[in-house]
C-alpha cells in the first residue's frame, strides 16, 4: 500500500489490483481512521493508457505492460460506445482480453485525509525519465539487430513459405484478425515481410514501416503493400501512433476482402486533404452505412491498410514535443507549471476521429508485429515445423492402428484422424 496525493492535494490509499483485469479492489482505500477496511468497488472506465492519468480531480491508474502505452488526454466521464468499440477491435463485442491490447483500465479512487506530499507531477516525471530509457534501449536494439535481420533476410529466402508458416503460429494477438479468406492469400501468396524504424537514427524510434510481398495472386494486383505508422504527440496530451490509407488495387469487387471499405476510407482520405472535413461527403455517407450494416465482427486482416488515426501533423506533433518538454524541465527546476484541465468537448472530437475508422486497433496490431511477430519469426517457424512433425506421427499411428485391426479381423469402426 503506497500513499500519494489527487489533484485537489487529498491524499489516498494506493490499492492492488487484480492482474485479469476484473475490476476488483483489494487492500483498504478510506482515511486513516479506518485502516485495512475493506475496499469499496469503484467505477471503471475503459479508455486508460499505461501510466496514471488525472481524472474529475483524482488519480487513475491503466496497465503498464500493453505494447503500444499510450498517452491519453483526461476523461471525465465513462467511455462512450465508440471508445469500448475502439478497444474491442474488429473481434467482436465479447472478445476483451486485458493482456493482449492495449485496454486501458481506469480506476477512480476518492480522496482521504493523510498528510503525505508526493504530487501527481512527480510521477508523471518519473514515468517520462523511464519512457526516455525505454526509448534509448530500442535505438540500440534497432541500430545492433539491423545486420542480423539483414542476415536472416537472406538465409530464410531460400526456405520455401517460411512467413507463410511464421503468420500461421502468429500469436492470438495477431491470428485474430485474420479471417479464413486472408489466411488463404497469406498462406498462398505472401513472399516476406519487413519491419524498419524508419525515422532513426534521428527520429522516433516508435515510428513504423510495415512491408508485405506478395507473388500473383487472384485477389489484387499490387506485389508490394507498405504501412508506414508516424508517433505523433497531441497539444492535449494525446501521444500515439498515425498513419495514411494505403489503396489495394482489387482484380474485382468480388474479391475484394474488405467488401469495399478501404476504397472507401482512402476516398474519404483524399476529400479530408482537399478541404472537405468538415462535409458530410458522399464517401462519408457509404462509409457509415456500410459499418452501420457489417459491425466490426468479421473485419478482413487487410482493412488493417485504411487504417487513419488522430488527424494530427508533423508540425503540431513538434510543437506539442516542444511544449511538453519546456513543462517538464520547468517542473524539475522547482517551478510551478499551470496544468490545463480538459473539456468534455476534447472527448468528443477524439470520438469523431475514429467513428469512420475500419480497423481501430490496427495501432495496436502493428506493434504486434514489429515487436513479436519479427523478431520471433524463427521461433514460430520452428514451431510450425514441429507442429507438421507431430500431425505426421498422428497420421502414422492411426494408419498403424487401422492396419492392426484388419489383420485381426475385427469389425471396428475406423478412428477419427486428427486434422494436420
Amino acid at each position: 500500500m503506497g500513499l500519494f496525493h489527487d489533484a485537489a492535494g487529498g491524499p489516498f490509499h494506493s490499492v492492488c489490483v487484480r492482474a485479469d483485469g476484473a475490476g476488483i479492489i483489494h487492500g483498504s482505500m478510506g482515511p486513516s481512521s479506518t485502516p485495512g477496511a475493506p475496499a469499496r468497488r469503484v467505477r471503471r472506465g475503459g479508455d486508460g493508457d499505461g501510466r496514471w492519468r488525472r481524472a474529475s480531480g483524482n488519480l487513475r491508474r491503466a496497465p503498464r505492460n500493453c505494447p503500444n502505452r499510450h498517452r491519453a488526454p483526461l476523461q471525465k466521464s465513462p467511455p462512450t460506445e465508440l471508445q469500448l468499440r475502439k478497444n474491442r477491435g474488429p473481434t467482436g463485442p465479447n472478445d476483451i482480453n486485458p493482456t493482449k491490447k492495449c485496454r486501458k483500465e481506469i480506476f477512480f479512487l476518492e480522496p482521504c485525509d493523510l498528510d503525505i506530499s508526493v504530487s501527481y507531477e512527480q510521477l508523471e516525471d518519473l514515468e517520462e525519465d523511464f519512457e526516455d530509457v525505454e526509448l534509448e534501449l530500442l535505438r540500440q536494439q534497432a541500430k545492433l539487430s539491423k545486420d542480423l535481420y539483414a542476415k536472416r533476410e537472406k538465409i530464410v529466402a531460400g526456405i520455401p513459405n517460411f512467413w507463410p508458416l511464421v503468420f500461421e503460429q502468429s500469436p492470438p494477438e495477431i491470428d485474430e484478425y485474420i479471417q479464413p479468406g486472408d489466411s488463404a492469400l497469406l498462406m498462398g501468396a505472401l513472399k516476406s515481410l519487413s519491419v524498419e524504424r524508419f525515422e532513426l537514427p534521428n527520429g522516433d524510434p516508435r515510428s513504423l514501416a510495415i512491408k508485405f510481398e506478395f507473388s500473383e495472386n487472384e485477389h489484387f494486383e499490387n506485389t508490394t503493400l507498405e504501412k508506414k505508422f508516424w508517433w505523433r504527440e497531441a497539444k492535449d496530451g494525446w501521444a500515439g501512433l498515425v498513419s495514411e490509407p494505403v489503396d489495394i488495387k482489387w482484380k474485382s469487387a468480388d474479391k475484394d476482402l474488405t467488401g469495399g471499405a478501404l476504397a472507401l476510407v482512402k476516398q474519404v482520405y483524399e476529400d479530408d486533404k482537399a478541404g472537405k472535413a468538415g462535409e458530410e461527403t458522399e464517401a462519408k455517407k457509404k462509409l457509415r452505412e456500410l459499418l452501420e450494416n457489417t459491425g466490426i465482427g468479421g473485419t478482413s486482416f487487410f482493412a488493417f491498410f485504411g487504417f487513419r488515426g488522430r488527424n494530427i501533423s508533423a508540425e503540431e506533433s513538434v510543437e506539442a514535443t516542444k511544449v511538453a518538454q519546456e513543462k517538464r524541465k520547468a517542473r524539475k527546476e522547482g517551478k510551478e507549471v499551470e496544468v490545463k484541465e480538459d473539456e468534455d468537448e476534447d472527448d468528443e472530437d477524439d470520438d469523431d476521429e475514429y467513428e469512420l475508422e475500419i480497423f481501430p486497433t490496427a495501432d495496436d496490431l502493428a506493434v504486434c508485429i514489429a515487436e513479436d511477430l519479427w523478431p520471433g519469426a524463427i521461433k514460430y517457424f520452428i514451431q510450425a515445423q514441429e507442429q507438421d512433425a507431430l500431425s505426421d506421427m498422428d497420421f502414422e499411428s492411426d494408419d498403424d492402428d487401422e492396419d492392426m485391426e484388419e489383420a485381426d479381423g475385427e469389425d471396428k469402426p475406423p478412428q477419427k484422424k486428427r486434422k494436420a
